[in-house]
């Protein structure tokens, strides 16, 4: 029962599919605020936005590649064991 309950609440905390969407559309909203952050903001007044925003954007690029690299070791250790049973090799 108890085991149960813990998968129930390790699918909602870490669902794979969605984690993996996340992980695209942050990335592209990443490279996309930098391109278009460096085309309004670089040669204005507001430089400030320039620079900070540089710095997001690259920070949450980076994030993700980082999330991105983890993300099939988290996914091959919830599963792995549940694909061995499946495949049958398990012994």
């Amino acid at each position: 029962m108890i085991t149960k309950d813990a998968n129930n609440i390790s699918r909602i905390i870490y669902n794979p599919k969605l984690s993996a969407i996340i992980i695209c559309v942050l990335c592209l909203l990443g490279m996309l605020t930098a391109r278009y952050i460096e085309i309004w903001f670089r040669f204005s007044d507001y430089r400030w936005i320039y620079q900070y925003g540089s710095l997001f954007s690259k920070g949450l690029v980076l994030l993700m590649i980082g999330w991105s690299l983890l993300h099939p070791v988290i996914v091959i250790s919830e599963k792995g064991k549940q694909w061995k049973k499946e495949n049958g090799l398990d012994e």
